[in-house]
């Protein structure tokens, strides 16, 4: 599959971040492993170390495997003035997982994140590409109710 991927990027540094963003997007897994991580080096000309560096810089990317519907909980200062602590904690205890964890079936992946630019409206979060704001416990069980049966 990582081939198939990286033809479709020319060999330039620029493409890198693309090029990572596409093959983690193709993986139900949402990671990339190591050997993808070699082949991307080789494809770009770039050191390991290079593409290990931006994999770890942005929290949208992993390393390791990450369940289908990835949920990051904002903890900005806004989000967290507005309540995110108690937000991370309902999610936390809903789902039996500490930040970084996975279902044991798959299914949820729960994450921290800096700011998506909603303080206006937080605590917030995102759930794969869909925002949600003005966060309570009631709101993230139906959520999580509601994903659970997608």
């Amino acid at each position: 599959m990582v081939d198939k991927i990286l033809k479709k990027f020319e060999k330039r540094d620029d493409n890198l971040l693309p090029a990572l963003i596409a093959l983690e997007g193709a993986k139900p897994e949402k990671y990339i492993s190591y050997d993808e991580m070699k082949a991307i080096a080789q494809h770009f000309n770039l050191p390991l170390a290079k593409v290990k560096g931006v994999i770890t810089f942005y929290s949208h990317l992993s390393l390791k495997p990450r369940g289908k519907y990835i949920i990051r909980v904002c903890e900005s200062l806004p989000c967290t003035v507005n309540g995110a602590l108690p937000v991370i904690e309902c999610f936390r205890q809903e789902l039996g997982l500490d930040i970084g964890g996975t279902t044991y079936d798959g299914h949820f992946t729960l994450e921290t994140t800096s700011c998506m630019g909603h303080c206006a409206r937080g605590p917030s979060c995102m759930i794969n590409d869909d925002v949600y704001y003005d966060l309570n416990e009631e709101k993230i069980r139906k959520l999580i109710r509601e994903y659970q049966e997608k």
